[in-house]
């Protein structure tokens, strides 16, 4: 069986996909399977993967229907993917570093680290090409990495780096909420707080950053906003459940902005209809009720919900939220 296995979800990016599949299968010294998983795309994505099937490490699964980003990770890594660990590798995104993968698994076996992560480049349409660099290198404590959350430039992670155990993301609930679409964020925190992890720090990978990300879309719904708030309080809530030092707990909801977070997304919510508001403070009530108590008792939330309830029918046409998620993928 398949030590790794690379889950590349996808749809309608036949343009990129190939040099996806292609980065992975020119991974050396691992054995490895490489699972594409179809959303239904109306392209022409099964004729390029039709020019891979001679590679037995291939295997191709396609949806009869669109079923969502989360529930087609879902489908393969739990139901399709074999090996005991798994990368996701978007469709849009590719290796650039042919012994990563082996190095990854080879630290898995000897240290036992709860996940393997390497460096990278994030190639933002806009801004150009910029190098991740992770500020750490081999076996490091997980609660120096969750208290490192936001400090990392341009951005802590990027999810095409990071190798795990499929039983480790079961058993936290990964993908379980197809509205959480930083759930991949909020997997990686929680297993933080379990144990040690492995951090290759050079360059590993390319992950692209364009308009078609769907994470850039969370603003515009409500659901997305109220559920996406979920990779940031329920790390902060399972670090205080593992008995993570109050200082690390501190750290990470200083530098991640969690309250932040939680205070501007509870007040678009009650800007827009207060039915919202209140289903997503109930939600957070139950995972976290001493941060959302902490946050209403402070005179700047009251403060701002009272100036917002003086301008509250202009601002809710400026800054209008739709009920349902956006589409795609």
């Amino acid at each position: 069986m398949a030590e790794i296995s690379v889950v590349i979800p996808t749809f309608n990016r036949a343009d990129m996909l190939g040099q996806a599949i292609a980065s992975a299968l020119e991974q050396t010294g691992v054995d490895l399977e490489v699972v594409v998983s179809d959303n239904a795309s109306t392209d022409h994505t099964p004729q390029l993967v039709a020019r891979f099937s001679g590679d037995t490490r291939v295997r191709y699964f396609r949806n009869d229907i669109n079923v969502g980003m989360v529930a087609n990770w879902r489908l393969a890594i739990y139901e399709r993917a074999r090996a005991d660990c798994f990368v996701l590798l978007s469709d849009d995104d590719y290796f650039t570093d042919p012994g990563y993968l082996a190095r990854a698994a080879r630290a898995m076996r000897e240290h036992r680290p709860v996940f393997v992560y390497a460096g990278g480049v994030v190639d933002d349409v806009v801004s150009g090409p910029c190098t991740l660099r992770l500020p750490f290198t081999g076996l490091v404590p997980g609660a120096d990495v969750l208290a490192s959350r936001g400090t990392v430039q341009p951005q802590d992670i990027t999810l095409c780096n990071m190798v795990f155990r499929r039983a480790d993301a079961q058993r936290l609930g990964f993908l379980a909420d197809p509205d959480n679409l930083s759930c991949d964020s909020e997997l990686y925190l929680m297993l933080c707080c379990e144990g040690p992890v492995f951090a290759i720090p050079e360059p590993v990978s390319v992950y692209r950053m364009h308009g078609a990300n769907l994470v850039h879309r969370i603003h515009r719904s409500r659901r997305l906003m109220d559920h996406n708030l979920d990779h940031l309080v329920r790390p902060l809530a399972y670090a205080r459940k593992q008995g993570l030092a109050k200082s690390v707990t501190q750290t990470f909801r200083v530098n991640a902005r969690v309250d932040d977070a939680v205070r501007t997304t509870l007040l678009k919510l009650w800007l827009n209809q207060g039915a919202w508001f209140d289903e997503c403070r109930t939600r957070l009530l139950a995972i976290a009720p001493w941060l959302i108590n902490e946050i209403e008792r402070r005179p700047a939330y009251q403060l701002t919900r009272l100036a917002l309830a003086l301008g509250r029918r202009h601002l809710r046409k400026r800054y209008p939220l739709s009920d349902g998620p956006p589409g795609g993928f």
